[in-house]
């Protein structure tokens, strides 16, 4: 019976009501729950808690050890009290007719247990937030908030949530001060766990000293019980080593990845099976997304054997995908079957979480710039992308834009007029920044991605004008703005067609 847990599934209606009142509370609080809780939250995912505890396992200097504390709750969902969800609730900024909707639906709830045809009487929860509800995991993340904010104040002492799931991770040269700065951190989580109601499991909370080879160097208690060193935690699905290395790991890919790939090619075959694009996808998803599950966290720490082990794993796919014989070279087999090698994959990964943290603020940069230090392999790729990307951008000399009072057009202040036509025009036909499709039109050439036509302009001395033109080609025909810029398609400048006039 301990292994059941309640699960609620509302209505229709209600999960709509639900998620509308989610949406509302969470504008209210998103921008001010502290960045460690990944879990149930837009553009977060697990990748966010491999990254920290990868990072922090990889930073430490030689003569370092890290110690991580892997925190599992009893029973998390069922047992938080209602009160302190109101609590936090209102703490964190919710208005209060949200918070007072929220505590009317989870106060005066009933359930039932039905074994075979036989039913219960009727019980009322007083704690817990209804599993398999929308606005569940939000109360849930929004009450442990408190204990992450409590958790920062530790010096020493970095952490991270996934939902319910909670890491702590220390640094240091000296054990005793690990064990003294893991304890308090410790004490501080059971503090809290008593004052919310909460309960952390000790069957399942583990340890790990990584940088040795001894054991039993820490002894860690909570609640009067002593954790368990394991030396080889499974965090989200990627198992770790206290020594460097994920030997251990790639070969569990590696297996894994090699029964899926034996049960694709059983259904292969020249004269029957499905096509090459259906073969692909299928390896897309049942394969490679096996073996490079959270890469971009665990792939620089790999060693070159590793890799090499899970790279003629995917060496077998060009094989069974495309009919590509055996004897063919592994760059060639791979590009024609359209697949990329465990590398590429893995540092396009990397690059574009790295990215992705850089666009969401100082907080996030910090931690971007902590995950990936500069000597980072990913930064040498970084420069060689912009560099690239600056061959093809426009010239330095930007042409300014703003938008105009009426709907519908998007201005440039030209050049001075004391420049010549052709730089001009060079500068004008560059891709430009559109406030409609982010950038993809093109100066003298119709939006394709929106609606609506997306129009530019340039500013004359006394008017701005704009006019309609089309190219009267007969292989042609595309919009142009202006009749002293030529046609984006074509590029002939003078067999032009009017059909609209100034606006």
């Amino acid at each position: 019976m301990a292994s059941f847990r309640p699960v609620t599934l509302t209505s229709t209606l209600c999960k709509l009501m639900e998620r509308i009142v989610a949406r509302r509370v969470r504008d209210c609080i998103e921008d001010k729950l502290q960045p460690q809780q990944a879990g149930f939250r837009p553009t977060r995912s697990a990748l966010d808690t491999l990254m920290q505890v990868t990072s922090a396992v990889r930073r430490r200097k030689d003569g370092e050890n890290t110690a991580a504390v892997f925190i599992d709750y009893a029973r998390a969902f069922d047992s938080v009290d209602h009160g302190c969800i109101v609590k936090e609730l209102l703490s964190s900024g919710a208005e209060k007719h949200l918070v007072g909707w929220i505590a009317g639906f989870l106060k005066g709830r009933t359930a039932k247990v039905r074994v075979s045809n036989v039913l219960s009487e009727d019980i009322s929860p007083t704690c817990g937030v209804p599993q398999g509800s929308v606005v569940g995991p939000l109360l849930f993340i929004v009450t442990v908030d408190s204990l992450s904010k409590r958790l920062n104040r530790i010096p020493g002492l970095q952490h991270g949530f996934f939902t319910d799931n909670l890491k702590i991770v220390c640094t240091s040269a000296d054990l005793s001060e690990i064990q003294q700065t893991t304890q308090q951190g410790f004490d501080c989580i059971t503090n809290w766990s008593a004052e919310y109601y909460m309960e952390v499991s000790a069957e399942r909370t583990e340890y790990t000293l990584f940088g040795v080879l001894e054991m039993k160097l820490l002894s860690l208690n909570v609640g009067g019980a002593v954790l368990k060193e394991e030396r080889t935690p499974k965090l989200r699905g990627l198992t770790m080593q206290p020594h460097k290395g994920l030997t251990r790991h790639a070969m569990c890919m590696k297996e894994a990845a090699s029964m899926r790939l034996m049960r694709l090619r059983a259904v292969v075959s020249p004269e029957w099976g499905p096509e090459r694009g259906k073969l692909r996808a299928f390896y897309l998803a049942l394969v490679q997304a096996k073996m490079c599950y959270g890469v971009a966290s665990w792939w620089s720490d790999a060693s070159l054997s590793d890799r090499e082990r899970l790279e003629r794993v995917q060496d077998q796919a060009p094989h069974i995908v495309a009919g590509i014989p055996k004897a063919a070279d592994r760059e060639d087999a791979l590009r024609e079957a359209r697949l990329k090698s465990i590398n590429e994959v893995a540092h396009r990964r990397a690059l574009e979480y790295h990215l992705r943290m850089k666009a969401k603020g100082l907080v996030h940069t910090k931690v971007a710039d902590s995950i990936f230090p500069p000597e980072h392999p990913i930064h040498v790729r970084l420069a060689k992308v912009q560099h690239l990307c600056s061959i093809i951008d426009s010239p330095k000399n930007h042409t300014t834009r703003r938008c105009c009072t009426w709907p519908g057009v998007f201005t440039s202040t030209s050049p001075r007029r004391a420049a010549s036509r052709r730089t001009h025009q060079r500068r004008t036909k560059r891709c430009t920044l559109c406030s409609a499709c982010s950038g993809s039109v093109i100066l003298a050439i119709r939006c394709g991605r929106t609606g609506p036509r997306c129009w530019m302009s340039r500013q004359e001395p006394e008017q701005w004008c704009v006019r309609r033109w089309f190219c009267v080609r007969r292989w042609c025909w595309e919009w142009v703005a202006c009749l002293q810029l030529p046609c984006g398609v074509c590029g002939d400048e003078r067999r032009l067609e009017e059909v609209g006039g100034c606006h």
